[in-house]
C-alpha cells in the first residue's frame, strides 16, 4: 500500500544495517497442488491446505500480511488470503522470509512471492512475541512450574523499556537508535524462549554419538562438552558398518579405521564413568554397512556371510538406498551362526568393557526395497512352511490368515534375538541395561519391517525404549511420545529421540524437550551430539531443559533423594510464595518429605541385591502414596495437579525400576 502511495518529491529514509529492510524473493512451483520435494506450494480458495506433517507453512492474510506459521500440517487459510506450503529445501528459505505483519506480495505471473520486512514490521513482530512471553509466564505461574520468575520478569521488564525506546526512535525519527534497541530486544527474546522451559532434576538425559577420537584427550575434549551440556548417558555407536571402536578376539571384527589403534570404546568408558556419565554400546545387530564400504575396506564379514545376507521377495539380497546410491547389508537373523556370532560379540563387550548396557539399533529387517518386503531366503521360507503345514510360497501371498502368519514368523525372528540378548545380559552382567531404538510408527512396522517392539515390553526385554520421533513439527513429537508413554507403561522407561539435523528449527527443539516430558516421557535422546555446536542447537540444549545438572531415573534411591529435595525446594520458591500452601500444611509436606529423603539417603544394598532393591521400591512408594493422597486433600486445582505430577513421577520410576528388576531374578 505505502509503495503505491509514493510520488514524485516525497521524503525517503533508508537504513542500512542489522535489523531493518528486508527483501526476500521466493519462486512458487503451483497452486493448489500436491506438495511434493523441494517444493513451495501456494494454497488458496480452500478450507485448509490438506498437507501433511512433513514441511512448513505460513498464512498470509487478506491484507496481504503474514500472521502465522506451522511445522503441522494441513494449516487453515485466511478468509481472502493465502498460504504458503514449503518443502525440503524450500523449508529454510521460507523460514529465513517469515516475519509476522511482513508485507507478502503474489506476482503471479512470474509464479513469484516477494516478503518486504521494514523496522515497523519488525516492531510490530517483537510487541506480539513479548505480549505471548508475559502470557506464557503468567500460565507458568498459575501452573506453578518450577521456573525463575524473578529473572523472567525482569527479562520482560527490559524487553519492554526497549521496545518503547525503540518506539521513542521512530517517532522522533532517531532511526539509529530505534533499530538499535530493536536489535537488541531480538536477542533478549531467544534467552526468553528458553527461559520459560523447565529443568528437572531427574531426567534420562541422552544423545546418540560417533566417535572419531584417536586418544584420551581428544576423548576428554568430547566429555568437556557432554558435562557442559548436563547430558548424563551417551549412546555411543561401538559396532558399526562391521567395525568394532575397541578390539575383539574374534577374526571377522575389525577395529574401526575411524579410531586410529586408539580403544575408543575403553577411552569413552573409563572418562566417562570419571565424570558422573553413563555409556551404552550402541550396536547395529545385522546390519553391517554397504557393499560399497566393505569392498573399498577389505573387510572379511561380509564376505564370510555372503550368500546368506537377507533377501527381499524379487531375490535381492541388499536394502538400496537411494540417498546415497549405496547397497545396505543385513545378515540373515534366522542363520543360528549369525545370532551366535553377534551374542558371542556382544558377551565379549559385556566382559571386557565397563559398559552401562547394551543398545540396540537396526533391530528389525530392512525397510522395503520399493514394494518388495525382506526375509525370503529359502531357510525361513521352508521354516515357515513347514510351521504352517503348507507349500505356498509366501512371495505369492497379499492378504489373508497365511499373509498374517507369514509376517508373525518374521517378528518372531526379531523377538526371539532380542530375548537371547536380554538373557545374555541378564545371565553375565545382571545391573547393565538392555535399550533399544525404534522407529516411532508402532503399528506400520510390524508389516514391513517386522519389529514388533510392544512384544519385547511385554515379556520384559526392554529396560529402556527409545522412539526416533524425528519431526521438526512438536504436536507430532508430543503425540509420538504419548503412544510410547502408553506402550511402555510401568514395565519399562521409555525415551523420546528428538532430531537436531536437517533443517529442524533450534526453537523446535527446544519445544520438543519441553513437551515430551509433559506426555510423561521420562527422557530424551538427541540425534546426535555432533549436530550440537556452540553455532546450532547448542543454545535450545543449553538455556533450554538442559540448563541444570539432572540425574537419572533409574537410579534408585539417589533418584529418591533428588527428587524429594526438588519437592522441598520447589514448596519454598514456587508453592507457598504463590498462595497454594498454608504455613501447618506445608510443614506436614515437608517432613513426609524428609523422612522419604533420609531413608533414601541410608538405604545400601550389594549391586545384584534386587530383592532388596525391590522391597526398598515397594516400601518407598507405600510412603509417597502417603503423600499424594494428603496433598490431594489439602491442595486443590493446578497447585494439586502440579505436586501430584512430581510426586507420580517418582513412583513411576520406581515401579519400572522394581519391575526391571523383577525380571532379572
Amino acid at each position: 500500500d505505502l509503495a503505491l502511495s509514493v510520488k514524485a518529491g516525497d521524503t525517503a529514509v533508508t537504513y542500512r544495517g542489522g535489523i531493518g529492510y528486508g527483501l526476500d524473493i521466493l519462486q512458487v512451483s503451483q497452486i493448489n497442488n500436491v506438495r511434493s520435494e523441494n517444493t513451495l506450494i501456494l494454497y488458496r480458495g480452500r478450507k485448509s491446505t490438506e498437507t501433511n506433517a512433513y514441511g512448513y507453512e505460513v498464512a498470509v492474510g487478506s491484507d496481504n500480511r503474514m500472521t502465522d506459521q506451522s511445522y503441522a500440517g494441513n494449516m487453515s487459510i485466511p478468509d481472502g488470503g493465502y498460504v504458503l506450503s514449503a518443502h525440503g529445501t524450500m523449508v529454510k528459505l521460507l523460514e529465513d522470509a517469515y516475519c509476522r505483519g511482513a508485507v507478502s506480495i503474489f506476482d503471479r505471473l512470474n509464479m513469484r512471492v516477494s516478503v518486504i520486512t521494514t523496522p515497523e514490521t519488525n516492531l510490530y513482530d517483537i510487541e506480539q512475541t513479548l505480549l505471548s512471553f508475559e502470557q506464557k509466564t503468567e500460565e507458568a505461574k498459575k501452573k506453578f512450574r518450577n521456573l525463575d520468575y524473578q529473572s523472567l520478569d525482569s527479562l520482560i521488564g527490559s524487553m519492554k523499556q526497549s521496545v518503547q525506546e525503540a518506539k521513542d526512535g521512530f517517532r522522533d525519527a532517531d532511526y539509529d537508535k530505534a533499530v538499535s534497541k530493536l536489535s537488541s530486544v531480538s536477542e533478549q527474546q531467544e534467552n526468553l524462549t528458553y527461559a520459560l522451559i523447565e529443568t528437572h532434576p531427574v531426567e534420562n538425559r541422552a544423545v546418540w554419538y560417533r566417535s572419531n577420537e584417536k586418544s584420551d584427550a581428544e576423548v576428554e575434549a568430547t566429555v568437556r562438552k557432554l558435562k557442559e551440556l548436563n547430558v548424563n548417558a551417551v549412546y555411543l555407536e561401538t559396532w558399526y558398518n562391521g567395525r568394532f571402536i575397541g578390539y575383539s578376539d574374534n577374526d571377522l571384527i575389525l577395529h574401526a579405521a575411524a579410531n586410529g589403534n586408539y580403544d575408543a570404546l575403553d577411552g569413552f568408558v573409563r572418562i566417562c564413568h570419571e565424570n558422573g556419565i553413563e555409556v551404552h554400546a550402541w550396536v547395529e545387530n545385522f546390519f553391517i554397512g554397504t557393499v560399497e564400504a566393505q569392498e573399498q575396506a577389505n573387510t572379511k564379514l561380509a564376505e564370510h556371510f555372503k550368500g546368506r545376507w537377507l533377501k527381499d521377495q524379487n531375490g535381492a539380497d541388499t536394502f538400496f538406498y537411494s540417498a546415497s546410491n549405496t547397497h545396505f547389508i543385513f545378515m540373515n537373523p534366522f542363520e543360528e551362526e549369525v545370532q551366535q556370532f553377534l551374542l558371542d560379540f556382544y558377551g565379549e563387550i559385556l566382559n571386557k568393557y565397563d559398559v552401562d548396557g547394551i543398545h540396540l539399533d537396526y533391530i528389525r529387517f530392512p525397510e522395503k526395497n520399493g514394494n518388495a518386503t525382506f526375509g525370503y531366503n529359502d531357510n525361513i521360507v521352508k521354516a515357515w512352511q513347514a510351521e504352517n503345514k503348507t507349500q505356498v510360497h509366501p512371495a505369492s501371498l497379499t492378504s489373508g490368515q497365511l499373509m498374517n502368519s507369514w509376517n508373525k514368523f518374521r517378528q518372531e525372528i526379531i523377538n526371539g534375538f532380542v530375548r537371547r540378548v536380554f538373557e545374555l545380559v541378564r545371565k553375565q552382567r545382571p545391573s547393565a541395561w538392555l535399550s533399544a531404538a525404534v522407529y516411532p510408527d508402532i503399528p506400520g512396522i510390524k508389516n514391513s519391517i517386522f519389529q514388533d517392539c510392544a512384544n519385547w515390553v511385554e515379556n520384559g526385554y526392554m529396560d529402556e525404549l527409545f522412539s526416533m520421533s524425528y519431526s521438526g513439527d512438536t504436536k507430532y513429537v508430543y503425540e509420538n511420545a504419548s503412544k510410547f508413554v502408553s506402550l511402555s507403561g510401568n514395565k519399562c522407561f521409555y525415551s523420546t529421540g528428538l532430531m537436531a539435523f536437517g533443517d529442524s528449527l533450534e526453537t523446535a527443539l527446544g519445544n520438543q524437550m519441553s513437551e515430551v516430558r509433559r506426555a510423561g516421557s521420562d527422557g530424551v535422546a538427541i540425534f546426535s551430539l555432533a549436530n550440537i555446536t556452540p553455532s546450532h542447537y547448542y543454545t535450545p540444549v543449553k538455556a533450554g531443559a538442559f540448563r541444570s545438572a539432572s540425574t537419572q531415573v533409574n537410579r534408585l534411591n539417589e533418584t529418591v533423594s533428588v527428587q524429594t529435595e526438588y519437592l522441598i525446594d520447589k514448596m519454598d520458591t514456587v508453592f507457598i510464595p504463590f498462595g497454594a500452601i498454608d504455613p501447618e500444611d506445608a510443614s506436614a509436606i515437608r517432613s513426609m518429605l524428609e523422612s522419604v529423603k533420609t531413608d533414601a539417603q541410608i538405604f545400601s544394598a550389594d549391586e545384584n541385591d534386587f530383592k532388596a532393591k525391590i522391597r526398598y521400591c515397594s516400601q518407598t512408594v507405600e510412603s509417597l502414596q502417603k503423600t499424594v493422597d494428603y496433598v490431594s486433600d489439602v491442595l486443590s486445582g493446578n497447585a494439586r495437579n502440579a505436586f501430584r505430577k512430581d510426586l507420580t513421577d517418582l513412583i513411576h520410576w520406581l515401579t519400572v525400576l522394581s519391575s526391571r528388576m523383577e525380571f532379572r531374578q
